[in-house]
């Protein structure tokens, strides 16, 4: 299985949330993290993604809207995003 590259857009500070991501890198996959700067902002943000090469991401639904509307088109990368409460 290849180690997926996940984006750690909204990381919890309680790692006891059932969030994807926490259960990816606990199982060994590739976390990144973005910088605040960029995270606010939906084009930064996307190009981040793109550059890093990253396969998924957990945003909330306001975020992957403004994702969307900034120009991400799925399948492209990252190719999948599963959506955290708001």
């Amino acid at each position: 299985m290849r180690r997926l590259r996940a984006g750690a857009v909204y990381l919890p500070v309680d790692v006891t949330y059932p969030s994807e991501p926490v259960l990816w890198m606990a199982s060994g996959h590739e976390p990144h993290r973005v910088d605040d700067v960029t995270r606010r902002d939906p084009v930064e943000l996307l190009a981040a993604l793109r550059a890093s090469r990253i396969d998924v991401i957990e945003v909330t639904p306001s975020r992957l809207r403004q994702l969307l509307d900034a120009g991400w088109l799925p399948p492209e990368r990252p190719r999948r995003a599963l959506t955290a409460p708001a």
